[in-house]
């Protein structure tokens, strides 16, 4: 029995080579989305700070990148890595330096949180458009740095600074489409999307603040939505 499966298996195999080229080339794709392992990919993104966040700070901007690996030979479910680091307030100043020659100096402050998650992804879809959505818990670091830079002076900058930081538990929905950008051995992708960021209640400094002499930190709900764009690959 084993051999007359086989030799069915060889004609098939034989039919499917001697067909038109279109379908030969559908069937070459779909085996080689058969031996993925996993997808990877880095997105621009616009954070959105949502509730109590949002009183308090504006729109800010970043990258995300991430990994995911595949648990079945379908690529429908995965174990994604996330990493993202997402700036929500810059503030800049000139002060000068105390000493012999009284130096002006660029003062730059930030204020960023860099989150690191990880949880199962569901992808849905065959073709050259595909669904996927995911979930993650994982962790923020709130922090706000101030940087101080050379200024007309031909010197090397000073020392950053932290002037608050925080870190806390936090956890993640979201979703988006995969657009299909061509055919070659690590496919290129469309990557759009958007995400919930749940980082509960936090200690946050806003950027602002320092430049206006305070170091006092908010505490409030420190909630975003990122909106992301990028480009995934196919792992192979």
């Amino acid at each position: 029995m084993r051999a007359v499966t086989l030799l069915r298996g060889v004609a098939t195999l034989g039919l499917l080579v001697g067909a038109v080229v279109n379908t030969a080339a559908a069937q070459r794709s779909a085996l080689r989305e058969v031996r993925d392992w996993g997808l990877t990919g880095a997105s621009l993104a616009l954070a959105v700070p949502v509730g109590e966040f949002a009183q308090h700070v504006g729109e800010g901007g970043g990258f995300d990148g991430f990994i995911a690996f595949n648990l079945d030979r379908f690529g429908m479910t995965a174990l994604r890595l996330d990493a993202s680091v997402l700036a929500y307030g810059r503030a800049n100043d000139l002060a000068y330096l105390d000493g012999p020659y009284y130096l002006p100096v660029d003062i730059t402050t930030t204020s960023f949180i860099v989150s690191l998650r990880a949880g199962p992804q569901l992808t849905f879809g065959q073709g050259p458009i595909k669904l996927y959505g995911f979930g993650q818990a994982g962790f923020s670091y709130f922090g706000t740095t101030t940087s101080f830079g050379s200024y007309n002076c031909g010197c090397s900058g000073f020392d950053e600074i932290t002037e608050h930081d925080d870190l806390n538990l936090a956890w993640e929905a979201g979703g988006g489409f995969l657009v299909q950008l061509g055919r070659g051995r690590h496919r290129a992708m469309l990557d759009l999307g958007a995400r919930y960021l749940r980082n509960g209640r936090a200690q946050y400094l806003p950027a602002r603040f320092v430049g206006n002499g305070s170091t006092l930190p908010i505490e409030s709900q420190a909630n975003l939505v990122a909106i992301h764009l990028g480009v995934s690959f196919a792992l192979r």
